[in-house]
């Protein structure tokens, strides 16, 4: 696909890694141009399930980032874990849709939950972390990236600053081709809250993707592990989108 003004191939640039194909990073910079895949396509509709399964103040500061953003182009609902009175009240008054799920202290069992109770297209998850100007700055692009999420022809995406993971020059250097080491599912896994150690990223799945990870993770005997697993089976595409924002 290319932008009608400037013949710019969104996909140049991007880096694969791991397994050939399967997971590239792009410059955020791009940002700003693929803003185009979603312009030209009018009328367009796209449902968004945002999922927050953070407790008060941080969830009702993730909300806010979504419906102080979202354009009339997508139905967008909210997954709520045991949310307050006062945000729920909030977001009847706004006449946003949203629905509760029950909250768990696992961070799989919570997200197979809340992605269970999930009707959009796609998922999107903001993890635990408080709102910050990163985060905020996160959503604001969700529309772009999602146009590169279709032009790449993902199945996940991790919009984050390039402060927080190995940059694409590194990761490519410690990749030997195909046979090299295959870190999706740890760099997944850490912007979605099943491993320590993650930042302010935000994460987008195509929900039926979401509820092949998801589903009885919680259950397992070694919740990463089968994560990785289903990682590996699904042969996951993963668009990381990192830089300043």
């Amino acid at each position: 696909m290319h932008e009608r003004d400037g013949d710019l191939d969104l996909r140049v640039g991007t880096t694969e890694s791991g397994r050939e194909g399967l997971h590239r990073i792009v410059d955020a910079a791009v940002l700003g141009r693929s803003e185009s895949v979603t312009r030209h396509r009018h009328g367009l509709l796209t449902g968004l399930s945002m999922v927050v399964v953070a407790a008060e103040p941080v969830a009702s500061a993730q909300v806010a980032a979504v419906t102080d953003w979202a354009p009339p182009e997508y139905r967008v609902e909210f997954v709520l874990a045991e949310p307050s009175p006062t945000l729920t009240d909030r977001l009847d008054s706004l006449a946003w849709s949203w629905v509760s799920v029950a909250s768990a202290d696992d961070p799989g069992t919570a997200l197979d939950l809340a992605t269970a109770q999930s009707n959009g297209e796609f998922v999107v998850i903001a993890g635990a972390h408080a709102v910050d100007a990163t985060s905020a700055a996160a959503v604001r692009h969700l529309g772009e990236a999602l146009g590169l999420l279709w032009v790449n022809g993902a199945d996940a995406l991790v919009i984050g600053p390039s402060e927080s993971v190995p940059s694409a020059q590194e990761l490519t250097a410690a990749v030997h081709g195909p046979t090299g080491p295959d870190v999706r599912s740890d760099r997944l896994a850490a912007a979605i809250g099943l491993r320590r150690g993650g930042v302010n990223q935000l994460v987008v799945l195509r929900r039926w993707v979401a509820r092949f990870l998801f589903e009885g993770i919680g259950a397992a005997i070694d919740p990463l592990d089968e994560f990785a697993d289903r990682v590996r089976v699904l042969e996951l595409r993963l668009l990381e989108v990192l830089g300043e924002l």
